[in-house]
């Protein structure tokens, strides 16, 4: 009756599942809080939604390390890519090549 979610759960701490809970569904038991060493069973707890306003999120996937290629001045020319007038040292525009 205790687990914890998923491996990456933030933060990694077990939950009692109390739809299978011995103590939730016949008042006995309660072995959780007797062996937990930190005190830490609230079988009185429920369950709350928290919302939170936030200005930016960061997903970060995965990646893969590229090899490595130099490119000279005149490949990158003609590749249109320009730097963007906010924060041009990381953030660039390709503007597509028109062909008339």
């Amino acid at each position: 009756a205790i687990y914890i979610p998923f491996p990456q759960a933030v933060p990694s701490k077990p939950v009692i599942d109390a739809a299978n809970c011995t103590k939730f569904k016949t008042g006995k038991c309660g072995i959780c809080s007797k062996k937990c060493a930190a005190g830490a069973v609230n079988y009185e707890d429920k369950d709350e939604v928290i919302t939170e306003e936030v200005r930016a999120i960061v997903v970060a996937t995965g990646y893969q390390l590229q090899k490595k290629i130099n490119v000279t001045d005149e490949e990158l020319k003609s590749c249109h890519i320009k730097q963007h007038h906010f924060h041009g040292e990381w953030n660039h525009t390709m503007k597509p090549k028109i062909l008339t």
